[in-house]
Formats: C-alpha cells, sequence, structure tokens
C-alpha cells in the first residue's frame, strides 16, 4: 500500500549505510563526520513505526504516516547540517513544513513522549559517528537549539 515506488531494499540495523549510495542533493543533508543522513533517518523512522520511507515522502496524510514523516524531519533537523530548505527538498515538501515538523518534534521530546525517544535512541544506536546516547535535558536543549528562530531571522 505504501511502497516506494523504486521498492524498498531490505532494513539492516547493524550498519548505519543507505540502502544504495546517495544523491548529490542528498548528499548536502548530512552532517559532517557523523554519516547521519537524511535518507538513513527516514528509513530508520519509517522501520520503527512501521511505515516505509516511500509512505513518508508519499502525499499520504493519514496519522501513522504523518507521525513519521515529522519524527523524520524533526530528527534530521537535529542530526543534520542541513538547512530547512533543504530538508524540505529531501522530503519533497516545503521548508515550512519542515520547521513545522521539528517544532513539533520538539513538543513530543518536551512531553516526554515514549515513542518519540524511543525512535529517537534507535536512530541514536545506528550511527556510530554521533556522540552517545544524550540525556533527556541534553537532547531537549539540541531540540531547542534547532527550532528556535530569532526574532525577524526572516528579515535580514
Amino acid at each position: 500500500m505504501h511502497d516506494d515506488a523504486a521498492g524498498e531494499l531490505p532494513l539492516d540495523l547493524d550498519h548505519p549505510e543507505p540502502s544504495r549510495s546517495l544523491t548529490r542533493r542528498e548528499r548536502r543533508s548530512v552532517s559532517e563526520g557523523t554519516g547521519v543522513h537524511v535518507r538513513r533517518i527516514q528509513e530508520l523512522v519509517g522501520h520503527q513505526l512501521g511505515v516505509t520511507r516511500g509512505a513518508i515522502l508519499s502525499r499520504t496524510r493519514s496519522r501513522t504516516v504523518v507521525r513519521a514523516r515529522q519524527m523524520s524531519m524533526g530528527l534530521a533537523r537535529v542530526l543534520t547540517i542541513g538547512s530547512y530548505p533543504d530538508l524540505g527538498r529531501a522530503f519533497h515538501r516545503d521548508h515550512t513544513t519542515v520547521l513545522y515538523a521539528a517544532r513539533r518534534f520538539r513538543g513530543w521530546i518536551e512531553k516526554d513522549e515514549h515513542e518519540a525517544r524511543q525512535v529517537a535512541i534507535a536512530v541514536y544506536r545506528v550511527f556510530p559517528g554521533l556522540p552517545p546516547i544524550p540525556t533527556q535535558d541534553e537532547f531537549m536543549d539540541r531540540c531547542r537549539r534547532v527550532t528556535d528562530i530569532p526574532p525577524g531571522h526572516w528579515l535580514r
């Protein structure tokens, strides 16, 4: 039902490599030195929540798919160096959608939602280049820093 048109390759949680090589556009959304990239985050979050990467990238608006998409966007914003426009392109969405999703993800972490925390921990375990799994406070601080936009930022 939600299969990617090209077909999903089996996900190997022990290896952080993506199921195929990255395109030039995807390489821009890679966090330097950690090997974390948006495609892999999409695959991992989808695997954790039972949604395919194709569904995350689709226009589907079912609650399960939207939650997986928003968690993927939030984690991508926290773990990569991609800008909102870069991440929007990686998800086939507008940058404001990524901004909204990142703020939703931050809210889930602030409310200490079990599912959001478990997905974040799963992603941290897969990427060996990331620092050790942060405490709740450290992760929340990181979420705040990447989702806070200074007032008037868009006027510059």
